[in-house]
Protein backbone atom coordinates (compact mmCIF):
# COMPACT_ATOMS: atom_id res chain seq x y z
CA UNK A 1 0.00 0.00 0.00
CA UNK A 2 1.35 3.41 -0.95
CA UNK A 3 1.17 6.31 1.53
CA UNK A 4 -0.13 9.40 -0.34
CA UNK A 5 -0.22 11.81 2.62
CA UNK A 6 1.55 15.08 2.03
CA UNK A 7 4.42 15.60 4.44
CA UNK A 8 6.17 18.92 4.94
CA UNK A 9 9.82 19.13 4.05
CA UNK A 10 12.22 19.09 7.01
CA UNK A 11 15.67 20.69 6.87
CA UNK A 12 18.58 21.22 9.22
CA UNK A 13 19.98 24.75 9.33
CA UNK A 14 23.27 25.84 10.80
CA UNK A 15 24.05 29.45 11.69
CA UNK A 16 26.25 31.53 13.96
CA UNK A 17 24.81 33.43 16.92
CA UNK A 18 27.49 35.55 18.59
CA UNK A 19 30.36 33.13 19.39
CA UNK A 20 28.10 30.08 19.11
CA UNK A 21 26.79 27.64 16.54
CA UNK A 22 23.03 27.19 16.29
CA UNK A 23 21.66 24.06 14.64
CA UNK A 24 17.91 24.18 14.00
CA UNK A 25 15.54 21.52 12.68
CA UNK A 26 12.88 23.31 10.66
CA UNK A 27 9.72 21.84 9.18
CA UNK A 28 8.18 23.39 6.06
CA UNK A 29 10.98 25.96 5.56
CA UNK A 30 9.60 27.47 2.35
CA UNK A 31 6.20 28.26 3.80
CA UNK A 32 5.43 28.15 7.52
CA UNK A 33 8.97 27.76 8.90
CA UNK A 34 8.15 25.74 12.02
CA UNK A 35 11.09 25.17 14.32
CA UNK A 36 10.93 21.70 15.82
CA UNK A 37 14.14 21.70 17.88
CA UNK A 38 17.39 23.63 18.12
CA UNK A 39 20.77 23.13 19.79
CA UNK A 40 23.28 25.85 20.64
CA UNK A 41 26.95 25.05 21.19
CA UNK A 42 29.99 27.20 21.77
CA UNK A 43 32.41 27.37 18.87
CA UNK A 44 34.50 24.61 20.52
CA UNK A 45 31.50 22.24 20.47
CA UNK A 46 30.57 22.53 24.15
CA UNK A 47 26.81 22.27 24.63
CA UNK A 48 25.14 25.43 25.92
CA UNK A 49 21.58 24.14 25.63
CA UNK A 50 18.61 23.50 23.41
CA UNK A 51 15.13 24.84 22.84
CA UNK A 52 11.84 23.67 21.40
CA UNK A 53 8.16 24.67 21.19
CA UNK A 54 5.68 22.64 23.25
CA UNK A 55 3.17 23.21 20.43
CA UNK A 56 5.15 22.92 17.21
CA UNK A 57 2.15 23.55 14.94
CA UNK A 58 1.33 26.88 16.58
CA UNK A 59 4.94 27.69 17.55
CA UNK A 60 3.86 28.34 21.16
CA UNK A 61 5.00 27.34 24.61
CA UNK A 62 8.76 27.62 24.14
CA UNK A 63 11.21 25.92 26.48
CA UNK A 64 14.95 26.15 26.90
CA UNK A 65 16.94 23.32 28.44
CA UNK A 66 20.43 24.39 29.53
CA UNK A 67 23.42 22.05 29.54
CA UNK A 68 22.95 21.41 33.26
CA UNK A 69 19.45 20.00 32.57
CA UNK A 70 17.46 22.96 33.89
CA UNK A 71 14.28 23.72 31.92
CA UNK A 72 13.17 27.35 31.47
CA UNK A 73 9.90 28.50 29.90
CA UNK A 74 10.41 31.47 27.55
CA UNK A 75 8.06 33.69 25.54
CA UNK A 76 9.38 33.05 22.04
CA UNK A 77 12.06 31.49 19.87
CA UNK A 78 13.97 34.78 19.91
CA UNK A 79 13.86 34.79 23.73
CA UNK A 80 15.25 31.25 23.73
CA UNK A 81 18.22 32.27 21.60
CA UNK A 82 18.85 35.33 23.79
CA UNK A 83 18.74 33.25 26.96
CA UNK A 84 21.17 30.69 25.55
CA UNK A 85 23.61 33.23 24.11
CA UNK A 86 23.69 35.59 27.08
CA UNK A 87 22.65 34.05 30.39
CA UNK A 88 22.82 30.24 30.29
CA UNK A 89 25.72 28.45 32.04
CA UNK A 90 28.40 27.95 29.41
CA UNK A 91 27.04 30.73 27.19
CA UNK A 92 29.62 32.53 25.05
CA UNK A 93 29.84 35.44 27.53
CA UNK A 94 31.43 32.99 30.01
CA UNK A 95 34.47 32.49 27.75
Amino acid sequence: MHDNRIRPETVVRRSREDASILITIVSDPADAHHTRYAVLTRADGTLVGSYYPADAARQEGWYVVTADGTQHPVASEAAAVILLTTTAPGAPHDL
